[in-house]
């Protein structure tokens, strides 16, 4: 859901606004950055120096057993959101949850483009996933031949279709597919519930499927094992949650009203700190002391409230350009925000 709901928010803010300048260029890509770069630094920082020393035992061994140019590297990687390109780092350091943000710094960087080409035509929009594929696709083979391979930069094929940008795009690609067709047709409230219900069911069936699929197969963080259950994850899926976002913007049911709530909101403006959080450092260090679950899950989500209002949001806002210091060309085209 991640991925296709960062393709409709990015499209909707700034398919129209996108200019082929460096003011408004740089003006996005610093309001990017300001999005989710400060928090994920600061916590991958505190991660890596607990790692580092072995006090928790949290992936030490791993990081142990790397050559000094491997530690090096591996630091590099995770400053600079690029170590979900190497299969070797993808849990061995770091923020675990971090290689999606290797996947969306990708899809930051290439999407001006892309709604620059498709403005005019936005069918060719179905080029993006195909383009972005094959350069996958070239880039493992590629790869397989470089210094670098030894740490898995591109380390098969199996791997980038689950954990890249190139693997991924045709998740974006739903997500912008869709901000343009509410473009195109204002959003009015729609009778019945059919797109929120046909869409869950759409998840409901794909997620038997790949269950169906790596049945046989260890539960890990590794990854899907079988083409099929990647197809279905990557390509099948995608279309239905793109399905299950557009009941929720028409259709008024009590889903829609639960989103809509206070709690909901605020608990949605704590999703990235929680995202980040949930599956860590902080999971295993409080794992020792709060072997419950349910006890565990709390701290965690009232921590994530914390880390939103106290670091976050503040961080956010002093790094985010307003829209009265861009250019005046720019600043008309953004009045959406970023």
């Amino acid at each position: 859901i991640f991925f296709v709901l960062s393709g409709f928010l990015i499209t909707h803010r700034y398919a129209e606004s996108v200019v082929p300048s460096w003011p408004w260029a740089k003006a996005y890509l610093q309001n990017r950055f300001a999005r989710i770069y400060p928090l994920y630094l600061l916590l991958t920082i505190s991660t890596l120096a607990v790692q580092f020393s072995g006090l928790s035992g949290y992936n030490s061994d791993e990081l142990r057993a790397l050559p000094l140019v491997g530690k090096l590297l591996g630091i590099g990687l995770n400053v600079t959101l690029l170590k979900g390109l190497f299969a070797r780092f993808i849990l061995a350091s770091g923020v675990a949850a971090a290689w999606s943000l290797s996947v969306e710094l990708l899809f930051y960087l290439s999407v001006p483009i892309v709604l620059l080409l498709v403005r005019k035509y936005t069918w060719q929009l179905m080029f993006y996933p195909v383009v972005a594929l094959g350069l996958g696709a070239l880039l493992v083979a590629v790869c397989t031949r470089l210094p670098f391979y030894a740490y898995g930069l591109f380390g098969s094929m199996r791997f980038m279709l689950n954990y890249t940008f190139f693997g991924r795009c045709a998740e974006f690609a739903c997500g912008m597919a869709l901000a343009y067709y509410c473009r195109r047709r204002p959003l009015g409230q729609a009778t019945g519930s059919w797109r929120t219900v046909g869409g869950g069911l759409w998840l409901l069936l794909c997620t038997v499927a790949i269950t169906q699929a790596e049945w046989s197969y260890p539960r890990g963080a590794t990854g899907l094992h079988t083409y099929t259950a990647i197809v279905v994850n990557n390509l099948v899926l995608p279309p239905g949650i793109a399905l299950l976002l557009l009941g929720l913007l028409r259709e008024q049911t009590w889903l829609k009203s639960l989103l809509e709530t206070n709690v909901a909101e605020v608990l949605g403006k704590s999703s990235y700190a929680f995202y980040l959080l949930h599956n860590g450092l902080l999971r295993k260090l409080s794992g020792q002391f709060m072997p419950n679950s349910v006890v565990l899950f709390m701290v965690v989500l009232v921590l994530s409230l914390l880390v939103f209002y106290l670091i976050e949001e503040p961080l956010h806002r002093y790094l985010y350009v307003p829209v009265r210091a861009l250019p005046h060309r720019v600043a008309a085209g953004n009045k959406e925000g970023a």
